[in-house]
């Protein structure tokens, strides 16, 4: 499959199926030191993910979710195994097909429990009025099952803090970021995260801390936690060759 095909719509190509499966790690560094709290994705390489995903059609998207659902308990324990698992995983999925894959998201959820991992569905939403009531109540089920979700996207330069139209009760997390990086947006961007702290009740994640001054004006803010580039750049995970020599085994069946 080449890389310059606008839709992915088959599994047909082993090759493109090793370079899709590449898993990263993002540490986010919490306000309590002695939790750990991570961000784990999949991504494809040498292709655009926002493309990519956007080409995928619903079924194709469902299916490669699903695996990696799958895929996580090895992954946890691979990073276990290297000294840092996680007591918090953020896990993103891309939030059209969460319907579709309520039923492994909540298996994996149980399953990382048991390791004492909390796994947390992280998701853009620049507004929930933009939410079906079938994708609401996947995450309705998502919060009454005991679980959180984290939710990013919001565009805080071009919204006033009160334009923010959530329901307040199934929030746990929201990302904000990146931060401003001149004086002109400080006032606003700290309004906003105690808006959303005070207001909302929910935790903030200031995320895409590129610099030391984006950095100093995230700690002026009422973080949860922080996470960029700046204080860890996301890499690749190690020691899961067999993690993906699994992919390529279940793909082959």
């Amino acid at each position: 499959m080449s890389t310059e095909d606008e839709n992915f719509n088959e599994f047909d190509d082993i090759e493109w199926w090793n370079i899709y499966t590449k898993l990263y790690v993002q540490d986010i560094y919490c306000h309590d030191p002695m939790k750990r709290m991570a961000s784990m994705y999949f991504r494809p390489q040498f292709i655009d993910a926002a493309r990519f995903y956007k080409s995928c059609s619903d079924s194709l998207l469902e299916s490669i979710t699903y695996l990696q659902l799958s895929l996580l308990d090895d992954c946890c324990r691979a990073y276990h195994h290297a000294g840092r698992r996680p007591s918090q995983l953020f896990y993103k999925i891309e939030q059209r097909v969460i319907p579709g894959v309520i039923s492994g998201v909540l298996d994996a959820m149980r399953v990382l429990k048991d390791h004492r991992i909390d796994l947390v569905v992280d998701i853009n939403v620049p507004s929930f009025e933009m939410l079906s009531s079938l994708h609401q109540r996947a995450l309705y089920e998502i919060v009454d099952t005991g679980y959180s979700i984290c939710i990013g996207g919001y565009d805080w330069r071009n919204n006033s803090p009160q334009h923010i139209h959530v329901m307040s009760e199934l929030l746990s997390f929201i990302r904000v970021g990146p931060p401003p990086s001149n004086l002109a947006e400080v006032n606003h961007f700290i309004d906003t995260c105690f808006y959303i702290k005070e207001r909302l009740g929910a935790n903030i994640i200031v995320d895409r801390i590129q610099s030391k001054a984006e950095l100093d004006f995230a700690c002026r803010t009422p973080y949860f936690a922080l996470m960029g580039d700046y204080i860890s750049p996301p890499c690749l995970a190690k020691g899961l060759d067999n993690v993906f020599s699994k992919v390529c085994y279940d793909k082959g069946k």
